[in-house]
C-alpha cells in the first residue's frame, strides 16, 4: 500500500494531457480532430471549457474525461457569423 500520494495509482480511465496532446486523444475518443490553435482558443474565449487540473506558470494539464465531456455537449454554431450578432457600442 503506497504511503505517499505520488506513490498511488491513478484513478481509472485517467488519461492527463496538455493541449499538443489532445487532438490525438479527441480521434481515439471518436471525436473530430480539432488543432492545438483551435483548442487553445477555446480554452481561453469559452467560460464553459474545463479548468485544467493543474497549471504551474505557462504549464497547464487536463484532464481528458473533462475535455471530451466539453466536446460532446458543445452546441456548434457552424457558418454563423458571431461578430456580426454583437451590438457594437453606440448601437441599438
Amino acid at each position: 500500500m503506497p504511503n505517499s500520494p505520488a506513490e498511488r495509482e491513478p484513478a481509472p480511465g485517467l488519461t492527463l494531457v496538455q493541449i499538443p496532446d489532445m487532438p490525438d486523444h479527441l480521434e481515439e475518443a471518436g471525436l473530430k480532430r480539432l488543432t492545438p490553435a483551435r483548442l487553445r482558443q477555446l480554452a481561453a474565449e469559452d467560460v464553459t471549457f474545463p479548468a485544467p487540473v493543474y497549471q504551474r506558470g505557462q504549464v497547464r494539464i487536463w484532464d481528458m474525461r473533462d475535455v471530451v465531456q466539453y466536446l460532446q455537449s458543445r452546441v456548434l454554431r457552424q457558418g454563423e457569423r458571431t461578430d456580426l450578432s454583437a451590438k457594437r457600442p453606440g448601437e441599438e
